[in-house]
């Protein structure tokens, strides 16, 4: 059985603009702080490059309905050990911003749930702190170090 995570959020920002966001080279680039590809159309790719040890992450576009919701699958792993999973991203104008529900499915194992877990609510809190407050290479970096360093602790004690 698998298992799935959601998380929800409200930004200070339209649906428009974060629909941008999530479909756009330059902003998750920005926002993951790490090359990504991405060719925004039903069937296209987007591969984020996070390096040697997080290794290339990619996947196919499988909706995108303007401003309301992006589904995308998310493979990572060698061939022998891959992982693919599907990440939903549902967004619904309210009256102070809009509320982005994060759905990410099709995990097997706990290790692997609680790991994506913890990554999507680092970069949520980094993405809200640059839509929210604006782009701040300082407090960025201030607050990817602080949560670098929670999620290394986390995963030395998980170890």
């Amino acid at each position: 059985m698998s298992m799935s995570l959601t998380i929800d959020r409200i930004f200070k920002a339209s649906p428009e603009r974060l629909y941008e966001v999530w479909t756009t080279e330059r902003h998750l680039s920005q926002w993951f702080g790490v090359k990504v590809e991405a060719d925004p159309k039903v069937g296209g790719t987007i591969r984020f490059h996070f390096g040697e040890e997080g290794g290339p992450i990619q996947g196919k576009f499988l909706n995108l309905d303007p401003y309301e919701q992006i589904a995308f699958t998310w493979t990572q792993g060698c061939d022998d050990l891959k992982l693919e999973t599907t990440v939903y991203v549902t967004l619904k104008r309210e009256a102070d911003g809009t509320r982005l529900s994060l759905r990410h499915e099709g995990f097997l194992d706990q290790k692997s749930f609680d790991e994506h877990d913890e990554g999507w609510l680092v970069y949520m809190e980094l993405w809200a702190l640059q839509i929210n407050s604006g782009p701040s290479d300082t407090k960025r970096a201030s607050i990817a170090e602080t949560f670098s360093n929670k999620i290394e602790v986390t995963k030395s004690f998980l170890n």
